[in-house]
């Protein structure tokens, strides 16, 4: 995995923060690319924070010699939070994620360790929603820079904003078999496939993509195409 992000804004440290955004991040062949605008508010020890633009993703036509059956995607994305410092050095937060058509809950927290010249953090970052997606990241955080003894909370307003990582669809290629299989699926809403679970299937008459193959949604298949 790898990528970056550009920001170009202006910040008051005391008040706001307002920039657009752009980013690129690529893994295992998919590739997002991301144009956003972005805003901060700062008051006392709360942090409101924002941003919505739009996501471009790029998938691969062949998988270990497969062809991939997830379909590229373009389309917006929004996020916002509210975070509240504990202390000048702990940081609790909570927020939403609308991503794919698809919305999710958020839930994160940072404390930052002093340890001589160079400071580092602990972090556990949450996003959750319906059909039980759930993702969990959590790591170590080591901050670089001509003041070691600058709180988390000034860090957060004073030095350059977080990139905005996104989230990669799961590639489903074609079986190797000699045709795919007739979905299983929910005939209402969203036709949810529940069988197979990988999606090498065609969508059966009666659905949205009737003969088609099913369309990847964060967290599962459908033969119903983006909604």
């Amino acid at each position: 995995m790898g990528g970056g992000g550009l920001h170009l804004f202006t910040r008051d440290p005391s008040h706001y923060l307002l920039g657009v955004y752009s980013g690129y991040h690529t893994w295992d062949g998919i590739d997002v690319w991301r144009a956003a605008g972005e805003a901060e508010l700062y008051v006392d020890r709360f942090s409101f924070s924002g941003a919505a633009g739009y996501e471009d993703v790029s998938v691969p036509t062949t998988d270990a010699g497969l062809p991939v059956l997830t379909a590229d995607d373009k389309s917006v994305f929004g996020l916002a939070d509210i975070a509240y410092y504990i202390t000048d050095d702990f940081k609790i937060a909570g927020g939403y994620r609308y991503i794919n058509e698809t919305g999710l809950g958020s839930a994160s927290a940072e404390y930052l360790i002093h340890t001589g010249d160079v400071p580092m953090s602990l972090f556990a970052n949450s996003d959750f929603g319906n059909d039980d997606y759930t993702r969990i990241t959590g790591g170590l955080r080591v901050f670089l820079g001509s003041d070691p003894h600058k709180s988390l909370i000034d860090r957060h307003r004073q030095d350059d904003p977080p990139t905005l990582l996104p989230m990669f669809p799961k590639l489903a290629t074609q079986s190797p078999s000699s045709g795919p299989l007739q979905c299983t699926v929910i005939p209402s809403g969203a036709w949810k496939v529940t069988s197979p679970a990988d999606g090498q299937c065609i969508c059966p008459p009666g659905s949205p993509l009737a003969g088609q193959m099913p369309v990847f949604v964060v967290g599962e298949y459908r033969c119903r195409g983006g909604q």
